[in-house]
C-alpha cells in the first residue's frame, strides 16, 4: 500500500527534524 510505505516516511522525517532541533 502507498500509504504503508508513506506513513513510516513521515515519522522518520519527523524524528529527524526533532533530532536536529
Amino acid at each position: 500500500n502507498l500509504g504503508e510505505r508513506v506513513a513510516p516516511a513521515l515519522a522518520t522525517g519527523h524524528v529527524k527534524q526533532t533530532t536536529q532541533e
